[in-house]
Formats: C-alpha cells, sequence, structure tokens
C-alpha cells in the first residue's frame, strides 16, 4: 500500500501499540501540490501554516517517508498550538487529531 488513506489510517490505529516494523520506512508519493478538501472546523491559517510547514519540507526531501510526515506534522502540531491548551482542545473537537493527520497525509500523497 502507497501513500493516502491506508496508510495514515495505520498510522493512527497503530499509535498505542506503535506502528508496524518498517512502515515509518515506507515512501511517499507527494503530490505535485498539495491537494484535495479539508474538513471544516479549524482557521484556514492551521492548514495554510501546514501546506507551508509540512508540505514544503516533504519536497524538499529527496525521498520522504511516513516517518518524516509523521515527525514533521507533530512538530507543526506542538509549534502551532504551543501555550494555547485551550485552543488545541477546541481544535481536537472541531477536527480530531486522526482526522487532520488522515486529511494532510490525503493532500500531500497519493
Amino acid at each position: 500500500m502507497q501513500g493516502g488513506h491506508g496508510e495514515a489510517a495505520a498510522l493512527v490505529e497503530n499509535r498505542e501499540g506503535g506502528a508496524p516494523a518498517g512502515f515509518g520506512e515506507r515512501a511517499l508519493r507527494l503530490k505535485p501540490a498539495p491537494g484535495g478538501a479539508f474538513p471544516e472546523g479549524l482557521d484556514i491559517s492551521y492548514w495554510a501554516g501546514l501546506d507551508a510547514g509540512v508540505y514544503a519540507r516533504l519536497w524538499a526531501l529527496p525521498a520522504p517517508r511516513v516517518c518524516d510526515f509523521e515527525q514533521m506534522f507533530n512538530d507543526f502540531e506542538r509549534v502551532y498550538f504551543n501555550g494555547q491548551p485551550q485552543v488545541k482542545m477546541l481544535a481536537d473537537l472541531a477536527v480530531p487529531p486522526h482526522v487532520r493527520v488522515l486529511t494532510a497525509l490525503a493532500r500531500y500523497s497519493h
């Protein structure tokens, strides 16, 4: 299975038990530009920042992998919500974290 919702779903489903061996090493086939819709409920600045902070960095890598995406996504969220626990809580209610990660991965990869 390459890119798309399948890999992200496995990433999310295996969060507590850890991802399957070798999963993070899977290559991502990036789209030429972020594409696809994103769910309503978060300010557009979140998605624009995610595109600029994650997609652009993935594109700069010679061979981006799922683990690169996961690390960049987590780094972005840590910085974006830093010091704003109530904003993070409201974001989690509006668009749960697993939906955000699935959406981002689907927007960036095939």
